[in-house]
């Protein structure tokens, strides 16, 4: 009889082993992927964040004289000043909106 209490004490330890192992190893792949799709959803908001900021940064609109305040060469053509005008105009936007939240930096 001793003998019979024995193999099940030994079974239910290998049991309640199994058991212990097969929760463990299901957090440890829970647990992964929650920190995955945590990641992921930050990542989202953050770009969500970056287009909400370039679309209040530039405007399709502009400004008679905007971009004035920048060095020229005297070699650049006028269609080059424009252009070069109108990229100054939205590096000095993002200089003036800048947020250190997303830790560009310029």
């Amino acid at each position: 009889m001793e003998i019979i209490f024995d193999i099940i004490q030994n079974i239910s330890i290998i049991v309640a082993s199994a058991v212990a192992v097969w929760g463990i190893n299901s957090w440890r792949r829970e647990a992964k992927w929650k920190r995955k799709y945590e990641v992921a959803e930050e990542v989202l908001s953050l770009f969500y964040e970056c287009r909400e900021k370039f679309q209040v940064i530039r405007s399709p609109f502009g400004y008679e004289g905007e971009g004035k305040t920048r060095k020229r060469s005297e070699q650049a053509t006028p269609e080059e000043t424009a252009r070069l005008d109108s990229a100054y105009v939205f590096l000095s936007d993002m200089k003036k909106k800048k947020n250190h939240s997303i830790g560009y930096k310029l």
